[in-house]
């Protein structure tokens, strides 16, 4: 096979019960002319081994090791190693459509776009499925790419990517939300973005998986500060101000306050915010925060009312979540007995 078209970089991290699923969806694609390099990030389990399998059948794939570094690490390595013009990420316990690199890479090639997006849909262990209805998709194409900021997934496995807008720029590494850090920074340098309606991207929701843990990541205000210091103050400034307060804001400080007694971190934050943004209350809407109330409360400095509001929304949540269980379970015991 002579220089491949893509390359799929797929980090791999204690995912033995997944990974075949992933690297099977990727073999099976209706497009032929593509790379499979997979950074085992210093798996304990027969990760490692399974994606060598592949790589014994089918030279397109190939494993790489390393140790311990985090996902950003492990999807930088393969972006060096990266022959292809174009890029696409998959994590490994997700899979894709079997059209998923024809259909994004003709939209780019129709539109002369440097980016492409689809759909995505959730899938639980339990086998419930969601399309994506936060960040659901029309077909369109947009040169207006600022615009698009504020509407964007920030996750980096539902695109495909002209390789060249990730010279110079790459992942930070040792954190979480590497994506919320760099996504706005590629994004914002595409002249042309193509989205389409079609469901390529099979997104696993799974207990033990690194973006569903329950425990609070202070590393959403870290990407914050590595978006303040980068283009996007001269270029989109902004956007900042929104993404302090839908991701920080609506995110971590609604987090610290579900967890925590102490209002101080909270109060550091908030202080933090007012001096960087002065006026970020004007961001404080339903599609920035999901809740105005909760955002008011937070800019006056009412943490122990939001704190309340946060623990009233999360009994009701609790009890929404039961009353569905028992419907559930009374349906299906119901058609036992038809």
């Amino acid at each position: 096979m002579g220089k491949p078209t893509i390359s799929i970089i797929v980090p791999s991290y204690n995912v033995e019960s997944y990974i075949s699923r992933c690297l099977k969806s990727i073999q099976d694609q209706s497009f032929s002319n593509f790379e499979v390099i997979v950074v085992d990030d210093g798996s304990t389990d027969n990760s490692s081994e399974i994606a060598e399998q592949f790589a014994l059948k089918d030279s397109r794939f190939k494993v790489v090791r390393q140790e311990n570094n985090g996902q950003g690490s492990a999807r930088n390595r393969g972006i060096s190693l990266a022959q292809g013009d174009y890029l696409s990420f998959v994590d490994s316990d997700d899979w894709i459509h079997k059209d998923y690199l024809i259909k994004m890479y003709e939209c780019i090639l129709n539109t002369d776009a440097d980016i492409a997006v689809c759909n995505v849909e959730r899938v639980w262990e339990s086998g419930k499925r969601k399309k994506n209805n936060g960040i659901y998709r029309k077909a369109e194409v947009t040169t207006d790419t600022v615009q698009y900021l504020s509407r964007a997934s920030m996750s980096v496995c539902d695109k495909l990517f002209k390789k060249s807008l990730f010279d110079g720029l790459r992942f930070p590494e040792k954190m979480k939300f590497e994506d919320f850090a760099l996504m706005p920074q590629i994004l914002i340098r595409a002249k042309r973005i193509v989205t389409i309606e079609d469901v390529l991207y099979y997104y696993f929701w799974r207990d033990g998986s690194t973006t569903n843990q329950k425990r609070i990541n202070r590393d959403i205000l870290r990407a914050q500060h590595i978006l303040e210091e980068s283009d996007l103050k001269n270029t989109c400034p902004d956007m900042l101000q929104m993404f302090f307060v839908k991701y920080v804001v609506g995110s971590l400080i609604w987090g610290i306050l579900k967890e925590k007694n102490s209002m101080k971190e909270v109060d550091d934050i908030v202080r933090y915010g007012k001096e960087k943004y002065p006026n970020f209350i004007v961001d404080i809407t339903p599609n920035n925060i999901g809740d105005v109330w909760f955002g008011k409360l937070i800019y006056r400095g009412q943490y122990r009312i939001a704190k309340l509001h946060v623990a009233t929304h999360s009994v009701l949540k609790s009890t929404i979540d039961i009353c569905r269980k028992i419907r559930h379970v009374v349906h299906e015991n119901c058609c036992l007995f038809r």
